[in-house]
């Protein structure tokens, strides 16, 4: 027989804001918050920049080619936390997208195309982890 849970809200009972998971096959633990990403950001960056699918965005900013901002909904409590970027290439030609600048409620990407310059590409994203403020 099948186990389904359904629950609006979990706690942490020792510690409300914690919870640990037993890992895969091997017994290791992990903090579940601390797995999950806290914000999340797909755009096309051609033309009037767009967003096609977000968690904790609140808004993206053109600010000049390949270069744009999306500012987060709730903000993080710090600067350094991880950010993973990605995008799609065409097959035929290079593209690098990395952050430009980060703040607690703010992540600026840059994407340029290799021998080109700055680009607008229409395939990018990023995840952002760490703790919220």
């Amino acid at each position: 027989m099948t186990s389904k849970l359904q629950v609006d809200n979990i706690e942490g009972r020792t510690t409300k804001g914690s919870i640990t998971v037993t890992g895969e096959s091997n017994g290791a633990s992990t903090n579940l918050q601390q797995g999950l990403a806290k914000a999340l950001c797909v755009y096309n960056g051609q033309g009037t920049a767009a967003i096609t699918d977000s968690f904790n965005i609140a808004s993206l900013t053109d600010n000049a080619s390949g270069k744009h901002t999306s500012t987060l909904t709730n903000s993080m409590v710090e600067t350094t936390t991880p950010i993973s970027t990605s995008y799609a290439t065409n097959g035929s030609n290079n593209y690098n997208i990395a952050t430009e600048s980060v703040t607690a409620s703010t992540v600026q990407l840059r994407t340029v195309q290799w021998g080109v310059d700055f680009y607008d590409d229409p395939r990018c994203s990023f995840s952002r982890f760490g703790d919220l403020a």
